[in-house]
């Protein structure tokens, strides 16, 4: 994405398949449209990104300390 265009909007087609084995099982395929305003405001993002990240890994380490002490 950052070498895409940032004055045109266009089309991000991710997919993702899982196997069972050597057969597919589930395929899925999602598009996002990408607008220049959400290119413009990109560091934003990926700042809000990194935050939310960081507090699900405070979150699971708390409730990770909290099972520990239960057992």
């Amino acid at each position: 994405m950052e070498n895409a265009p940032t004055v045109t909007p266009y089309d991000f087609q991710v997919c993702a398949i899982t196997r069972d084995q050597a057969s597919m099982d589930i395929a899925i395929e999602s598009v996002f449209h990408i607008t220049p305003h959400f290119q413009c405001h990109m560091p934003v993002y990926r700042e809000e990104v990194d935050q939310a990240e960081s507090q699900s890994r405070r979150l699971r380490s708390a409730v990770e300390h909290i099972v520990l002490q239960l057992i």
